[in-house]
C-alpha cells in the first residue's frame, strides 16, 4: 500500500553516501516526469543548496559514484 500523498523530496549529495534534502513536494503537484514543475523543484533544489552550503556540488559520472554500497551496475544517470 503506497502512502497517501506521495512525497517527492529534492536534494544533493554533499558526498559519496551522503544525500542532504533540501525540500518535499507532493507528486501530484509535479506532472509528469520531464514536466516544467520538476525542472523548476531542481532548481530551487539547488538555490537553497547554495543557500546553505559554500562548497561545491558534488557530481558524478556514474550512479556507483553517488552510492557505494548496493548501487546497481545497470542505473545510469541521464546526460
Amino acid at each position: 500500500m503506497r502512502p497517501k500523498p506521495s512525497l517527492r523530496v529534492f536534494g544533493r549529495f554533499a558526498e559519496p553516501d551522503v544525500f542532504v534534502g533540501t525540500h518535499a513536494i507532493e507528486r501530484a503537484s509535479l506532472g509528469g516526469k520531464w514536466s516544467i514543475a520538476w525542472e523548476i523543484e531542481k532548481l530551487e533544489c539547488e538555490q537553497i543548496w547554495r543557500q546553505i552550503f559554500t562548497s561545491p556540488l558534488f557530481s558524478a559520472a556514474k550512479y556507483e559514484d553517488y552510492i557505494t554500497e548496493n548501487a546497481h551496475p545497470n542505473v545510469r544517470l541521464p546526460p
